[in-house]
């Protein structure tokens, strides 16, 4: 009996570290290129801002090879999220773009048709340039009124040397523990500041939310949202 045990252990072994490393990639998936603030609307300009203050840019809708690809991740990223407020969006040399999840259908086909100029038609917005970013007074008669608000998304660029943060199971359901993994994942800098140790990097990202990941070179800590 012992000696059947014995010869069963790598097996065992073999099958407990599938299952684990099953258990942290179930709960540790790559984070969207896409990062979506859906709980404020900003002006364009405070958008862009928000967005180059963490390392990302606006986001830009503009016919290339790889825009369907974008267009259905960014729908995949509102829906989980539940979102379908209006977001800012550019194109080409156009800027002030408004869409929402319903309408992105309308906006891929806008850029693969070559119909780009239409773009600020899609919800039925006059114009594709808002006229308080002309810095010049808006019409006393405009309709619909103009809109001047609305959600931020941003792109994220590649990170490379990140180790994310995987949620891992725990006996306790208010507890949180965390496996970090390294790998290049997608990703805006939080902040960056000098730590005496990679324990203590990653012990300030597990205590943030909005903390997906981490980089310690050199005695320097990078968190990414």
């Amino acid at each position: 009996m012992l000696s059947s045990f014995r010869d069963m252990r790598p097996y065992l072994s073999a099958c407990f570290l599938i299952a684990y490393v099953a258990l942290v990639e179930s709960a540790c998936q790559q984070p969207r290129r896409f990062y979506v603030d859906c709980g404020a609307t900003r002006s364009l300009q405070n958008s862009a801002n928000l967005c180059a203050k963490y390392g990302m840019t606006l986001l830009n809708l503009t016919n290339s090879s790889t825009i369907v690809s974008q267009v259905l991740d960014l729908n995949q990223t509102l829906y989980s999220i539940n979102c379908n407020s209006l977001f800012w969006f550019s194109s080409g040399n156009k800027t002030g773009i408004l869409a929402n999840a319903e309408s992105l259908g309308a906006v891929l086909t806008s850029l693969l048709t070559g119909l780009g100029d239409l773009l600020g038609g899609v919800l039925n917005l006059v114009g594709t340039l808002l006229c308080s970013l002309l810095f010049v007074p808006c019409p006393t008669t405009t309709t619909p009124a103009p809109i001047t608000q609305a959600i931020t998304v941003c792109v994220r660029p590649i990170q490379q040397r990140v180790i994310q943060k995987c949620l891992t199971q725990t006996a306790r359901a208010d507890m949180k523990t965390f496996q970090f993994n390294e790998q290049p994942m997608y990703g805006g800098v939080i902040d960056t500041f000098a730590s005496r140790s990679r324990m203590t990097c990653s012990g300030v990202c597990s205590s943030m939310n909005e903390c997906i990941g981490i980089s310690y070179i050199n005695g320097i800590c990078s968190l990414y949202m």
